[in-house]
Formats: structure tokens, C-alpha cells, sequence
């Protein structure tokens, strides 16, 4: 019996947490749909009523515009985000201020690793991936 009482707490701890998982990319809020922390979809652009990509993402998604801190001494920008444009390098984050947002179907992070993978070497920043409507 004491065994019981002992095993039974820990039995519901451990299913609980098999029941989360810690690669979950769903943001809920109350109220709200579920919305995927790595993706920003035409509909959240439009709500964020902003002139340029860049202005959205600051205010959707600000942790997407920030640094990883400094990876290289020769090139101190190389821990921030490569922005590329239905598959094509545009560059830094500062060039996601030339894009008109009603332009964009979906915007993607994709971490270090992901985007090392899909892009080649050069991403200890990540990517992010803009496609357009009209685009692929």
C-alpha cells in the first residue's frame, strides 16, 4: 500500500512530461489560435499593420532579429540571421526593411543547424526565409 501511494505520484509526474515536448513550436495565448514560433504566416503580417518586413518581425517575433552573440573575431555580424528571399541570399537582417509585407505568404526561422543544412556553411545565426505570394 505505501508503495502504491509512493509510485503513483511519480507515475503521473513522468506521464505528464512525456505528454510535452520540448522541440514544440506552438505558442498559445488566451484567446488566440495556436501559432508556431518558427513560422509567421500572411495573415499575422497583415494584423501587424507595419510598413516593412523588418518593422512585422520586431513586432511579432522580436527574438528572430537578435544576435546569438559573437561567433567570430574576424567577422563579428557572422551570429545574426541571413535573411533569404524565396531561396535566394539577400543578406543581413537589414535587408528584410525592403520588403513590403502584403508581398510575403510566409516568413521562416530556421536555427544554426537547419540552415547550415539547407544552405550550406555560413549560418551560425540561422536563417530567415521569406517566400512571397506570387513565389514558390
Amino acid at each position: 500500500m505505501r508503495l502504491r501511494r509512493t509510485l503513483l505520484p511519480i507515475l503521473l509526474v513522468g506521464l505528464a512530461a512525456c505528454g510535452t515536448s520540448p522541440g514544440q513550436s506552438t505558442v498559445t495565448t488566451a484567446g488566440s489560435p495556436r501559432r508556431s514560433a518558427d513560422l509567421i504566416t500572411a495573415e499575422e503580417l497583415s494584423s501587424a499593420d507595419s510598413p516593412n518586413l523588418h518593422m512585422a518581425i520586431q513586432r511579432l517575433r522580436p527574438n528572430w532579429l537578435r544576435s546569438r552573440g559573437q561567433v567570430s573575431i574576424q567577422t563579428p555580424e557572422a551570429g545574426m540571421p541571413v535573411v533569404y528571399f524565396d531561396d535566394t541570399r539577400l543578406g543581413g537582417v537589414q535587408t528584410l526593411q525592403q520588403i513590403v509585407p502584403s508581398e510575403v505568404r510566409e516568413v521562416q526561422r530556421l536555427g544554426a543547424a537547419e540552415a547550415t543544412n539547407r544552405f550550406g556553411t555560413g549560418h551560425a545565426g540561422g536563417a530567415i526565409v521569406v517566400r512571397r505570394r506570387t513565389g514558390r
